[in-house]
């Protein structure tokens, strides 16, 4: 058995000592820079001006981290459970909602997260509507009417979210842009020659499992270092045809020869449950395809 290791993991200005056991996450390694596989929690603070109007509280095996950041990444053994909340309040801070993680909303403070893949969670918070001067308005928990409104009246306008600028890197194979709505996909057919070179970054059968929101703009920058051509191309469980205009190399039956490179480029569509596959006879029944969900929102995820 591996021997664990120790790394300093920054965090919203801290370091936080994780206990990493190399060999780790089911099959594969935890945490490893050298092969992109493991398990981390990525979480983004809703901001105003740029700058976070809440902070957060992450604990893991008894440690808990303040998260002060726009976005912070912790990097966890695969199947412990994240414990998050709220931080102490700010004078001025917005209400709390909720959490969003993974694209799903939970309405609650506090909540608890398995960590068996690459998570990401949101604080969700109710910021306050804006004057045209940039002041923000009181609010009232009870409506006030005026007795003679004037006819002329027109309501506040309420704000647009600040998107994060920064771009959001999760582990080495995904990273997006939420406010241009953007992802970039790092695919590497024949990564550590798992299933006779049969693969996608070292996975097979939808062991890779990705998420992005529906009109999102997706670049999937191919590789094949196996010894055999392979491809990828975006299809249903049972179908062959791209379900998405672009979404797929430009020959995927014959697919791209050892040591090439291809990129393709394509939108995403209706909400649902899709795959990347290899195209090239044989090769997706034996295994090759990794699961692609689109979802109704939220921020692109990839488990592995």
């Amino acid at each position: 058995m591996a021997q664990p290791t120790t790394r300093a993991v920054a965090l919203g200005g801290c370091l936080v000592a994780a206990a990493l056991t190399v060999g780790g996450c089911g099959r594969g390694p935890l945490n490893s820079p050298a092969t992109g596989s493991g398990c981390s929690l990525t979480v983004s603070l809703p901001l105003r001006g740029g700058h976070p109007v809440a902070g957060a509280m992450a604990t893991v095996g008894g440690r808990s981290t303040l998260l002060d950041q726009p976005t912070s990444t912790l990097s966890i053994p695969c199947g412990l459970t994240a414990r998050l909340g709220p931080s102490a309040r700010l004078p001025g801070a917005p209400p709390l909602t909720g959490w969003t993680v993974d694209g799903q909303t939970r309405h609650r403070g506090r909540i608890a997260v398995l960590i068996d893949g690459l998570i990401t969670a949101t604080l969700d918070v109710h910021l306050p509507a804006a004057s045209p001067s940039g002041a923000v308005l009181p609010q009232s928990t009870s409506p006030v009417r005026s007795p003679h409104p004037s006819p002329s009246a027109r309501p506040s306008p309420r704000p647009r979210p600040t998107p994060t600028a920064a771009t959001v890197s999760l582990d080495r194979w995904l990273r997006y842009d939420a406010a241009a709505r953007t992802v970039t996909l790092q695919l590497v057919a024949g990564y550590g020659n798992v299933n006779d070179g049969l693969d996608y970054n070292g996975t097979t059968s939808g062991g890779m499992r990705i998420g992005i929101p529906t009109g999102w703009t997706v670049t999937v920058d191919f590789s094949n270092v196996a010894s055999l051509n392979h491809s990828a191309a975006v299809v249903t469980a049972t179908g062959t045809t791209p379900v998405f205009a672009g979404a797929a190399l430009p020959d995927p039956v014959k697919g791209v020869a050892p040591g090439g490179h291809a990129t393709f480029h394509f939108v995403t569509g209706a909400a649902g449950s899709y795959r990347i596959a290899c195209l090239v006879p044989g090769h997706e029944p034996a295994g090759m395809w990794a699961a692609l969900q689109v979802t109704a929102g939220g921020v692109p995820t990839i488990h592995l």
